[in-house]
């Protein structure tokens, strides 16, 4: 019998836990969404005034909210002044700025710290009308302007995301579940985008992201992905060589089932010939069908991606 009243108790101790961090993650979302309106929407009302004007055709744009953030921004700023002839322009929260990195930027917006994944409300304020968003943590080590180029025949440029599709985030949100595995998240740590887009389509991404806000617990590429498959963007996936992340990193989401899944970047296809005399005058070997993927799978590089 006490056995019995202790599990009981227990049982709902962990309802009445979870009751509060589902109330508590709303009221975060709220709150964070009444900030939003009350500087991001009166912000970029004034951006879109004095850009228009004044609107420069390529650059680069950091946000940079918080002090470590900021400092690893001007590291990253500078070691990509060496390698781009096109303007930075820097959203940040900081009003300590020396003239030395004010040297780095073009132009400099001060604006609200909101929340760690602020990125999602002032990316498509940029000043240019052809955008290179870069994370503070990257690092530019060879001359990347020719990404302008493609934005010539693309609205979006992106790089494939160690995430394809999160096991853990599709059980929670339907409109994520239902996109194919085969277009994976995208890594929003890099992102070219233009404005002579029919639609800027980045103005809509604060609206999901607030929308899943709780669910996703803040992160930002789950509601990037449903917002290129929805708006069925011009989207063009750069080479992995493009957004090199660390060994640690990969382990990581590799060997974590539980958030991504038992079949998350497991090969879906081989591509190479398994009989290696095939272009040879040699007679062609018959290959026992359970031989082939045998094969493939011993001869196949890792996927690094």
């Amino acid at each position: 019998m006490q056995k019995a009243s202790k599990e009981k108790k227990s049982t709902f101790y962990f309802i009445l836990r979870n009751i509060y961090y589902k109330i508590r993650a709303k009221a975060l979302s709220y709150l964070s969404l009444l900030v939003r309106k009350k500087y991001i929407l009166n912000y970029s009302k004034k951006a879109k005034k004095a850009s228009s004007d004044s609107i420069m055709k390529n650059g680069y744009i950091y946000i940079a909210l918080g002090t470590s953030f900021y400092k690893e921004c001007i590291s990253s700023a500078k070691i990509l002044k060496n390698f781009t002839k096109y303007p930075i322009h820097l959203f940040t929260d900081q009003k300590e700025i020396s003239n030395k990195e004010k040297e780095l930027f073009i132009s400099i917006d001060q604006v609200k710290n909101l929340h760690i994944r602020s990125k999602v409300d002032y990316i498509s304020s940029s000043p240019f009308e052809n955008t290179i968003y870069l994370d503070t943590d990257i690092i530019v080590v060879r001359d990347i302007d020719e990404l302008f180029e493609l934005l010539k025949n693309y609205d979006v440029l992106a790089t494939l995301d160690t995430a394809r599709k999160r096991e853990n985030i599709s059980k929670l949100i339907k409109e994520y579940e239902k996109i194919p595995y085969a277009f994976g998240e995208v890594n929003g740590g890099l992102l070219g985008y233009s404005k002579n887009a029919k639609i800027n389509i980045l103005n809509k991404w604060p609206n999901i992201f607030y929308k899943y806000m709780d669910k996703t617990g803040g992160w930002d590429q789950p509601s990037l992905r449903i917002l290129l498959w929805k708006n069925k963007t011009s989207l063009y996936i750069l080479p992995p060589e493009f957004n090199v992340r660390s060994k640690k990193l990969l382990e990581k989401v590799k060997n974590n089932k539980i958030i991504f899944g038992e079949g998350h970047m497991s090969p879906r296809i081989y591509h190479m010939h398994i009989n290696e005399d095939i272009y040879t005058t040699k007679e062609s070997k018959i290959i026992p069908l359970r031989e082939i993927v045998k094969k493939a799978m011993k001869k196949a590089y890792d996927i690094i991606y």
